[in-house]
């Protein structure tokens, strides 16, 4: 679970978040500081030295008496300048450019991490929140490397160029000048921690309001249904009042700092003109370099004192960047393993496919949630588990397909301890129905393929055919080629369910798990997916149930009854109504309460 960081960014933690922002340059190192370097240059030739120079020789020209001499001379002054600005362009064009391929690297980045990330760590967090970070905050953490470190360069160059060049003219000038500007830095400096105070919590602020648009996207139904438009209204309106009240609390601390600077800045002008005619009134310097010197005054002090803004700049991208590592710091979970290279491999053939021995699990090792399970499933078997909810047969199957680790006990899969496997090895043994399917927008054919994404049509039928699909598909106008929508909501319950049965099957995968696949359908819904769960256990498939519905798993070949974490009892269908205990307990409800589940 992600939890906010509320602590002060150190000076320790900005380097680091600093070299993991600027790592991401590294595919186009050469390109990106050759060209920022050309750009700094540019800048400070033109900006710094060649346009006063060249207004400062004007201005001592105008008295020439070759006045076609001096129109000839300013028009190639002119010529050179504006090469100068077209090349200027074309190289911040250019460094745009890389830019733009380090956000996109950045972005991928972020993203093949997060894909990656253990299931309880998506169990745990807001989709809103992945959206922000995927979108907001890299893009507030792009400053750090498009526009934060230019600018640091160019001050640190532009002030030691200007500097040299300003003490070889006048070194008088220069301390007033530094002078100056450390005072404006100051000033600047004071209100840079405030900047990042409400720049974190503007962040934080924006994605908390994506969590709730993706809540009132996604429950738009219920919204209508109960007719909450007004109070989810009012929501948006609270959490946009108060991301505006923030943003207007630094905005009034940016103007009292520009009121500031502004004044500053009027002062340093006014100082040094002053300083400047008195040296030039008595000759100790010509008009041209009081020109020069003055536009590298101004300079050494607008660089000293904008210091301080290229400081709250990089807080402002550090707030962005701080919620972008914060996922990157977070461990993957681990597709390989060290056993992997020792060429283990399953015998499918193994006469038991799984076996639970003494397994122990909970939550954040504080509530149990299994107890010393103990089974076995024979290869071609079935395995039925129920129980009321929350007794830890969900968690079951969690725990086979690697997404948790036992605190105790084994699990073994085709003789094979299950941790011996690399995750993806792991995975391939295993097909999964989950009770809330996931189909994505796109074609029934393209979600079926998910599970083997070079299957022939051919394969996709006969999956379909074996999932009692087929017959709704090929009803359909376009068939396997209609598009089912977000989420598949273009399609029923049932007929979601049974496409995603389809998408199991054509895995082909030794297990199936099959979690609650007839939950929350009708009869006729249920039917038809029941006929092709009893086709598969006449295929001597090895699947794991686990259901509410006892009517779907009489068939099994055997059923386990799962109470708080614990195996109350395990037979046949038959064999646990004879005891006449909990299973029998729960089915003689189902005959009382017409499509009866466990509560």
């Amino acid at each position: 679970m992600i939890h906010e960081n509320k602590s002060k960014l150190d000076l320790k933690k900005q380097l680091r978040l600093f070299k993991i922002m600027m790592s991401f340059t590294k595919d186009w190192r050469a390109d990106y500081y050759i060209t920022m370097l050309i750009l700094i240059v540019i800048e400070m030739f033109l900006f710094m030295i060649w346009m006063p120079a060249t207004i400062g020789q004007i201005i001592d020209k105008l008295s020439s008496s070759d006045i076609r001499q001096f129109y000839i001379w300013i028009l190639i002054r002119l010529a050179s300048v504006s090469i100068g600005m077209l090349f200027l362009i074309k190289m911040r064009t250019r460094n745009r450019n890389i830019n733009e391929k380090i956000n996109c690297k950045v972005k991928q980045t972020l993203f093949a991490h997060m894909i990656n990330l253990p299931i309880y760590f998506y169990e745990d967090t807001h989709t809103g929140d992945f959206l922000s970070r995927l979108t907001v905050d890299v893009k507030t953490a792009s400053n750090v490397y498009s526009r934060s470190f230019n600018n640091l360069c160019y001050f640190v160059l532009g002030l030691i160029t200007a500097s040299i060049y300003l003490i070889i003219i006048s070194y008088h000038v220069f301390l007033l000048a530094v002078g100056l500007g450390v005072i404006t830095l100051i000033v600047q400096t004071l209100y840079a921690k405030y900047i990042l105070k409400y720049s974190r919590e503007i962040q934080q602020s924006i994605g908390i309001a994506t969590r709730l648009f993706t809540d009132i996207v996604t429950g738009i139904k219920v919204i209508r249904m109960f007719l909450l438009q007004k109070y989810t209204d009012g929501q948006v309106l609270r959490q946009y009042a108060e991301i505006r009240d923030i943003e207007l609390q630094r905005v009034k601390k940016d103007m009292v700092r520009n009121f500031i600077m502004t004044i500053m800045n009027a002062l340093t002008i006014g100082a040094t003109l002053i300083f400047l005619i008195i040296y030039t009134g008595r000759g100790e310097m010509s008009l041209v370099n009081m020109i020069i010197a003055s536009s590298l005054s101004m300079e050494i002090t607008s660089l000293i004192g904008n210091f301080g803004d290229q400081f709250v700049e990089y807080q402002r991208a550090f707030a962005g960047a701080e919620r972008v590592v914060e996922i990157l710091d977070m461990q993957e979970e681990k597709i390989d393993n060290e056993s992997e290279k020792k060429d283990i491999k399953h015998d499918i053939d193994n006469k038991v496919a799984i076996s639970f021995s003494n397994l122990q699990f909970s939550y954040n090792r504080t509530n149990t949630v299994l107890n010393d399970f103990t089974a076995e499933l024979e290869k071609g078997t079935s395995l039925a588990i129920v129980g009321k909810s929350g007794g830890g047969k969900s968690t079951l199957i969690k725990l086979l397909m690697g997404f948790y680790q036992p605190d105790a006990g084994e699990i073994l899969i085709f003789g094979k301890n299950y941790k011996d496997y690399s995750m993806e090895e792991l995975r391939r043994l295993i097909s999964y129905v989950p009770q809330e399917n996931y189909l994505f927008n796109g074609t029934i054919k393209e979600n079926i393929q998910f599970s083997k994404t070079n299957a022939t049509d051919e394969e996709v039928k006969k999956a379909a055919i074996a999932a009692n699909a087929h017959d709704f598909i090929v009803e359909l106008e376009d068939g396997y080629d209609t598009i089912v929508g977000e989420r598949g909501n273009m399609l029923s319950g049932g007929q979601r369910q049974r496409v995603a049965i389809a998408r199991a099957l054509l895995k082909n995968a030794p297990i199936l798990l099959l979690d609650e696949a007839t939950a929350s359908l009708d009869s006729e819904a249920e039917r038809e997916v029941q006929l092709a769960i009893d086709r598969l256990m006449q295929d001597r498939s090895t699947i794991i149930i686990i259901a509410h519905r006892l009517a779907t798993i009489e068939n099994a070949d055997k059923i386990i009854v799962l109470e708080d974490g614990n195996i109350q009892e395990a037979g046949s269908h038959n064999d646990l109504l004879i005891q006449n205990n909990r299973y029998a307990y729960y089915y003689n409800i189902q005959f009382k309460i017409p499509n009866g589940e466990i509560e």
